[in-house]
């Protein structure tokens, strides 16, 4: 009799082991899968966007802020390509990538374009793209053309896009206006589209 109440509890505990297996492996499953669909980056462009955003996120700029108006244009451009490029799935990284990129703004011009309201406007736009099919692949940017002052520049960009028009890829082409704010810093101040080519 004892025997067979050993023999039944080591079934028994066998079954639950197996039982334990399937819900781990279940889980594991569910959870990667969920990652996929609901991770922070869009899985077919997650490790382009983690190293961006390390890059982004990682940045001092209160220690170490960009020295010329190339260097903030090319760290703003890591920023746009982040926003416009289709990466990022979680809001909240949405919202810290255009908080960042926002410091690199005069302040003039990040109290012409509030926070929340710029949030949402972005939020609207890259929507809009989305339902076109369209994502920002690569932010260029031409040499400064400064004033005689050298304390104002002028940053020519190319947006390109994934897209395709008459002729070849569709780009978008934008000037950036950076000065020097009190601190001696290069802050963007102004940008406008043109449909001048840069090429």
């Amino acid at each position: 009799m004892a025997v067979k109440n050993k023999n039944g509890m080591v079934k028994l505990l066998f079954i639950l082991i197996i039982i334990t297996c399937i819900v781990i492996i279940a889980a594991v499953s569910w959870k990667s899968g969920s990652d996929a669909i609901y991770g922070d980056f869009e899985n077919t462009k997650k490790s382009a966007a983690e190293v961006l955003y390390s890059d982004v996120s990682g940045a001092d700029l209160e220690k170490d802020y960009p020295k010329t108006p190339d260097e903030v244009i090319q760290f703003y451009g890591k920023c746009y390509k982040l926003i416009y490029g289709d990466m990022i799935r979680n809001d909240d990284i949405f919202a810290n990538v255009l908080h960042i990129q926002r410091r690199l703004y005069s302040k003039e011009l990040a109290e012409k374009n509030l926070f929340e309201v710029q949030l949402e406007q972005i939020k609207s736009d890259v929507e809009a793209l989305k339902d076109s099919n369209v994502v920002v692949i690569d932010f260029e940017a031409k040499p400064p053309i400064y004033s005689k002052d050298f304390k104002t520049c002028e940053v020519r960009t190319i947006i390109s896009t994934n897209a395709n028009d008459e002729n070849g890829t569709l780009k978008a082409y934008w000037v950036y206006n950076i000065v020097k704010d009190e601190k001696d810093l290069w802050k963007i101040h102004s940008f406008r589209r043109t449909d001048s080519d840069f090429n």
